[in-house]
């Protein structure tokens, strides 16, 4: 069992969606769910891969599902420009590469992923009727 530090330290770290070149791994610290006692494993990209299976494939079929409904314009549009990523889940490791595979589309990682989301919500806050 792992604490949700060490997780998020696992994520930012070694996280991957998409398999690495050469995988990494990294050691930490936890308890054995066996004995209870604390306990050191390696983890590695490639499991983090698979732990990350069930979210990445929600968020694949939410673009496929947003490209199926959008205009074909638009569509155009994101095919011609590509798809900017943004947030913290667009910062690990490969999932540009996932989603431009999984779309057949350009995709890019803001250069801002964090404040993006934030920037963009405190615009639209001017665009809201009172």
């Amino acid at each position: 069992m792992l604490g949700e530090p060490t997780a998020e330290k696992i994520k930012m770290t070694i996280g991957s969606v998409y398999p690495r070149e050469e995988p990494v791994t990294m050691e930490v610290k936890g308890r054995d769910l066996v004995t209870g006692f604390p306990a050191r494993i390696i983890v590695s990209s490639e499991e983090t891969i698979e732990a990350f299976a069930e979210v990445t494939a929600q968020i694949l079929d939410t673009i496929h599902n947003v490209l199926e409904i959008s205009p074909p314009e638009l569509v155009a549009d994101i095919a011609e420009h590509g798809i900017v990523l943004t947030g913290g889940g667009s910062l690990i490791y490969g999932m540009d590469k996932l989603v431009e595979e999984s779309t057949g589309i350009q995709a890019y990682v803001s250069p801002a992923a964090l404040e993006a989301v934030v920037v963009g919500a405190g615009k639209s806050v001017n665009y809201v009727k009172k």
